[in-house]
């Protein structure tokens, strides 16, 4: 007779199948391992590469999450910033008709333009205010490169509530709602003789000197303190 032989003892786990076959693959792979190790394993296999999320990603996503605030955010304000051209720029600067050394602002300032032009064309100095941080550093850096500083400066913040009676002239393109809020401001701050000239808005209640239409078919008003003569 054959020597009697002790039947191979099971692993926890192990299907009673397995008995006998301690070579089979299945006792030596997924048979043997604890069915926590084996979800565990599994998961991580299948883990979609989809949702790795690169630091690309990251910066893109908040980068658009900003964009779509920071446009949100100039929705609601009273006037949405558009550059004017050159030619513009200038008509307004000379209809002000001031003399070298005189200050000007520019009430909503955008990316700078008009600030250097006023002092590289008209030898003025100039003060721009600009409410939306983004078109504050475009603007400083425009009047960086240009070498205009610091002949020509910005100053961040609300210009309902800046002190402009320093101003010899006034540079406004804004809105009818905005103009509207500043026609009592300038009465209020502006020595008489100031001149106000504003691209395609009037300033409601006053009388303009001066309406021309520009080579895009816009007008331009120039007003002056002290001679508006309130319209009805």
């Amino acid at each position: 007779m054959g020597e009697w032989t002790k039947p191979p003892v099971l692993k926890t786990g192990e299907p009673s199948w397995l008995r006998g076959f301690e070579s089979h693959p299945l006792r030596q792979q997924t048979a043997i391992q604890p069915i926590f190790a084996i979800s565990q394993k599994t998961t991580k296999n299948l883990l979609p590469e989809v949702i790795k999320i690169s630091p690309l990603s990251i910066g893109l996503a908040g980068g658009l999450v900003a964009t779509l605030v920071w446009i949100s955010w100039n929705l609601t304000l009273d006037a949405w910033w558009q550059p004017t051209d050159s030619a513009t720029v200038n008509r307004m600067l000379e209809l002000l008709d001031l003399e070298a050394g005189d200050l000007v602002y520019d009430l909503g300032c955008g990316d700078g333009r008009t600030l250097t032009a006023a002092v590289k064309g008209f030898d003025l100095r100039a003060t721009g205010i600009e409410i939306d941080p983004l078109r504050v550093g475009f603007s400083w850096l425009r009047v960086m490169i240009s070498g205009t500083y610091p002949r020509a400066s910005v100053s961040h913040g609300d210009m309902y509530k800046k002190d402009v009676s320093r101003a010899d002239g006034v540079l406004i393109f804004l809105s009818g709602v905005a103009n509207e809020k500043l026609a009592d401001k300038f009465l209020q701050e502006l020595e008489e003789g100031t001149r106000i000239v504003s691209y395609y808005h009037k300033l409601p209640g006053w009388k303009p000197l001066l309406e021309e239409i520009n080579e895009q078919g816009y007008p331009i008003y120039l007003y002056e303190v002290g001679k508006h003569e309130n319209e009805s």
